[in-house]
């Protein structure tokens, strides 16, 4: 029996990075069903899908949901989002990019592609999509959330009802030379073997590599192709990226998964709260004035 327990321990110690498998089908419109990545490394960073390169998507300022503490990793870009269209009920690609502190907050930029000519509700998502926030941040009640990906009506009756229209937030430049397509060309190109896309990143290469050897599936060399100059671009992303990445320097921590089922250590639950604190100081050093109560981080 001991043996047993023993084997037993040894795989999940061994396992993938996260609990349940590294992807996840999602129902599609028609019947249709897409398999989505929950490696850590395609959370590094934006997608580059087509809209992305062309600059085909538009871009909100949301507020950073309390429960996503639960999901937070210190170089964790990207965190899913939900788009449907309020008069046709479109569903449109959408994700969401952690900001750091901006506008006296923690943010999550929303970003929808396609450019839609209709009003679009949004939503944040979990990393396993069963909990669904408003991009004020207010969790949303749902009924079964595990239909959320296995029925596209569902999803789209539960984020247009609990939702929050995109024309409500504080739009974020896409174009120009302070806009998001410029920031994105300025990043790193992670290339995956198991992803259909790349991904942008402003992370430095050494702690891609980190995150790559997470999983154990494949190599580091058959997950990144460098072609990428990796330096960080001015911007919030680099306020919060850059002491991230100071603050794991000295911590040297690493961990086996993003999502909320995943397990972490204590020492990791402090140096996240070390990384949080140390990024609303840094966007305070960068020009971030605020209220006296808003002022602190919560």
């Amino acid at each position: 029996m001991m043996r047993i327990i023993l084997f037993l321990s040894a795989i999940l110690l061994s396992g993938c990075a996260t609990i349940g498998g590294n992807t996840m089908a999602v129902a599609n419109d028609g019947g249709t069903k897409t398999e989505v990545s929950l490696d850590p490394i395609s959370f590094i960073g934006i997608k580059e899908t087509e809209a992305i390169r062309s600059g085909q998507f538009s871009a909100v300022l949301g507020n950073f949901p309390d429960a996503l503490f639960a999901e937070m990793h210190p170089l964790r870009m990207r965190y899913n989002a939900i788009a449907f269209g309020k008069t046709t009920g479109k569903e449109y690609p959408a994700q969401a990019l952690y900001a750091g502190y901006a506008e006296c907050a923690l943010r999550l930029v929303f970003i929808v592609e396609g450019n839609p000519d209709e009003p679009v509700v949004g939503v944040f998502a979990d990393t396993r999509m069963t909990r669904l926030w408003s991009l004020y941040g207010d969790e949303i009640t749902l009924e079964i959330p595990e239909k959320l990906t296995s029925d596209s009506v569902y999803r789209r009756d539960v984020v247009r009802a609990g939702g929050t229209e995109i024309s409500r937030l504080k739009k974020v430049a896409t174009d120009g030379k302070s806009g998001l397509s410029q920031v994105f060309a300025g990043w790193n190109t992670v290339r995956t073997k198991a992803l259909p896309y790349d991904i942008r990143t402003p992370l430095a290469e050494k702690f891609v590599r980190g995150i790559a050897r997470e999983n154990p599936e494949l190599s580091f060399s058959e997950k990144l192709v460098g072609n990428g100059h990796f330096g960080v671009t001015l911007s919030w992303f680099s306020t919060a990226m850059g002491v991230a990445s100071d603050v794991l320097v000295s911590a040297g921590a690493s961990d086996k998964g993003w999502d909320e089922q995943s397990e972490l250590k204590r020492g990791y639950q402090g140096m996240i709260a070390r990384i949080v604190k140390a990024q609303y100081e840094g966007a305070v050093r960068n020009g971030m004035l605020c209220g006296k109560k808003a002022s602190i981080p919560y």
